[in-house]
């Protein structure tokens, strides 16, 4: 299967405050669309948004994508595409797995309480979260 990759660097991510009150973010990942089938087999933490026959929260997409890609402990990102309706999993390499299960938790509050479709977190220990919980 051919896999066409583009690369997409998120521009959100700079102009987000990062905590400390200053504006932008030195870190950038590159986010990787993989034209593909299937799911990654070995992430820090995935990220999967799922749908209910009408497409996924692309409003909540783009605030953990804007998230990831100025995350310090964030190495890469790639999304992994595997619906029809738009559904992929984005997998995000980390520094080291305090650095992952950090991330997991600056991300659980910004999912919205009912997604438009599933989204789950899975951290590669096995530990995961549902929104909406399961």
């Amino acid at each position: 299967m051919r896999i066409a990759s583009v690369i997409l660097l998120i521009g959100l991510a700079g102009c987000a405050d990062p905590g400390n009150g200053q504006a932008g973010s030195a870190n950038m990942v590159a986010i990787t669309i993989h034209d593909a089938q299937g799911e990654p087999t070995d992430c820090g933490l995935a990220i999967r948004f799922g749908s209910y026959a009408m497409g996924i929260d692309g409003v909540a997409a783009r605030k953990v994508e804007a998230l990831v890609a100025g995350d310090p402990g964030a190495r890469s990102a790639a999304r992994h595409r595997w619906g029809r309706e738009g559904e992929y999993t984005l997998c995000v390499e980390t520094t080291s797995d305090a650095a992952a299960k950090a991330l997991f938790g600056r991300i659980m509050p910004i999912l919205p309480a009912t997604p438009r479709g599933p989204i789950q977190l899975i951290l590669r220990d096995g530990a995961r979260h549902d929104a909406p919980p399961r």
